[in-house]
């Protein structure tokens, strides 16, 4: 056969084939007609017009195949992955609109599309965090009804204050689209290869000083009033992301269910990611996480943990100490210097201060709190910068200061829900099941927040709302997955061993 006949043939082969599949036709003529049109775009339309333009199709598109995947990107965007210039936002009445409230409309609309009719299958699960959730988020939007309407506060500052009490409908998310363990495990998988990026992000941008995030800080490290040139420190909105993952890789470890090299090496790209931002809350935190971890899976295991973590330390500070000798001395200055906290100079002295504010505010309305967007700082009390007024860096008194008592109790019914949920759900579990290592760093979270939002904002922080919100969806994903095996006749024993096999591994 000469080519010519060869190439006919395949020809009428692929128009037969085509000429069954409509659906595959149809996919092709757009894929055609949409490259065109983006070659054509790419070439009139400047690149950094054109990536944002072309990115929220894609999303869409990943968002109907893989919503496991479009959740995790949109976590690691709230997170403060990838700079401003590629993230549209449009300038409104009510406020800036970002690209991460465009994508979390999307991912919410799609996953109603595809699941929502399916309430029998997800709702159990999510049954437990119902009330407070709604609660919780209904509380919010009356505040922010209160604030405009009543109080006369821009809406720009309440949409603000609002826009991290949007992100506690995570749960609903998760539950809908988890109706396979396979996408609970993708999503949980991405949410790691999430925080690598984000990580390897916070690592370049110190050391080369280019920002290439979104919604943090690039300053020169400084303690008090002592500046380190040379040095830079970097803050990070989803930090709670990487502690995530770091958890989980420790967690996984000491469950004999990831190897040492793998441990090592992750666990070091964490360490140094945290370092650099020099906050010692976050590193009190995650030290307290990791041992925290150890003896929820056996408090032998805390040796374990213990002895990674020594070797990963010494070994960053090692590579730090080599590459960079500044930064071993300002990590080394800043640890020790908490002695020296306290007086009015100091950042824990600006927060008693803070605080002390914040309590005269909440003694005016101290049932429902004086309102989301609301100023309780006077004048000229601090170098002002957009916000700075109405900001509490304490989470706990900013939810007493924003929503009163009634907001504060409602967020205590969703935590003993949320730790009564894990914990129930862990103790089923076989003690070498990988599932043990997902919910040790899921029931870390609650007392992790609660240290460190006593110096942050944990509570009105989109991006730590967003990994709490992600706890809460992936327990009532895996009660509803444990359910329906219980339901199709499968007796424990095998539902168990099913569940070591199909977990993420």
């Amino acid at each position: 056969m000469n080519n010519k006949a060869r190439i006919t043939s395949i020809a009428a082969q692929v128009y037969a084939y085509l000429g069954n599949s409509p659906s595959l036709v149809i996919l092709v003529l757009f894929g055609a007609v949409a490259g065109l049109t983006l070659g054509l775009m790419a070439v009139v339309i400047p690149w950094f017009f054109f990536v944002p333009l072309f990115a929220v199709p894609v999303f869409i598109l990943i968002a109907w195949v893989r919503p496991e995947y479009a959740l995790a990107f949109l976590v690691l965007v709230v997170s403060g992955f990838l700079p401003d210039f590629l993230l549209p936002s449009i300038s409104t009445v009510g406020g800036t609109l970002r690209a991460e409230d465009f994508f979390l409309g999307f991912v919410l609309l799609i996953t109603l599309l595809k699941y929502g009719g399916d309430a029998k299958r997800w709702l159990p699960g999510l049954k437990p965090f119902v009330w407070p959730l709604l609660l919780l988020m209904g509380l919010a939007g009356l505040s922010a009804v209160y604030s405009v309407f009543i109080v006369g506060v821009a809406t720009t500052a309440v949409t603000e204050d609002l826009r991290a009490f949007v992100y506690w409908v995570l749960p609903l998310i998760i539950v809908m689209m988890a109706h396979q363990r396979r996408v609970l495990d993708r999503f949980l998988s991405a949410l790691v290869v999430g925080a690598v990026l984000l990580a390897l992000a916070q690592i370049l941008q110190v050391n080369f000083g280019i920002p290439i995030m979104h919604a943090g800080r690039l300053e020169t490290a400084a303690i008090g009033h002592t500046e380190y040139s040379g040095v830079l420190r970097s803050t990070v909105p989803g930090i709670y992301l990487i502690m995530f993952a770091f958890l989980l890789i420790v967690s996984r470890y000491i469950l004999g269910k990831q190897g040492l090299f793998v441990s090592l090496l992750l666990s070091g790209l964490f360490a140094l990611a945290l370092m650099y931002t020099y906050g010692r809350t976050l590193w009190g935190t995650t030290l307290f996480g990791l041992m925290f971890v150890g003896f929820l899976l056996g408090i032998a295991r805390t040796i374990k943990v213990g002895v990674l973590l020594l070797v990963v330390v010494l070994g960053v500070l090692a590579l730090v100490s080599l590459y960079k000798p500044d930064v071993a001395d300002v990590v080394i200055d800043r640890a020790l210097s908490v002695k020296d906290e306290g007086d009015s100079r100091t950042s824990l002295g600006w927060r008693f201060e803070e605080n002390g504010l914040a309590l005269k505010r909440i003694q005016s309305s101290p049932v429902f709190g004086i309102g989301l967007g609301v100023n309780y700082k006077p004048a000229g009390s601090e170098k002002e910068w957009e916000g700075e007024r109405r900001t509490v860096h304490n989470g706990h008194m900013a939810i007493l200061l924003k929503l009163g008592l009634a907001g504060a109790l409602i967020l205590v019914f969703l935590l003993v829900r949320y730790w009564k949920e894990a914990t129930v759900l862990a103790r089923s579990l076989a003690p070498q099941n990988s599932d043990r290592a997902i919910l040790s760093v899921i029931r870390a979270l609650v007392p992790m927040i609660l240290i460190s939002a006593n110096t942050r904002p944990e509570w009105i922080v989109q991006a730590t709302v967003c990994m709490f919100a992600v706890g809460i969806g992936t327990v009532a994903a895996m009660n509803n997955l444990r359910r329906q095996a219980s339901d199709g006749g499968m007796p424990e024993h095998l539902h168990s061993v099913a569940t070591r096999k199909s977990s993420w591994q």
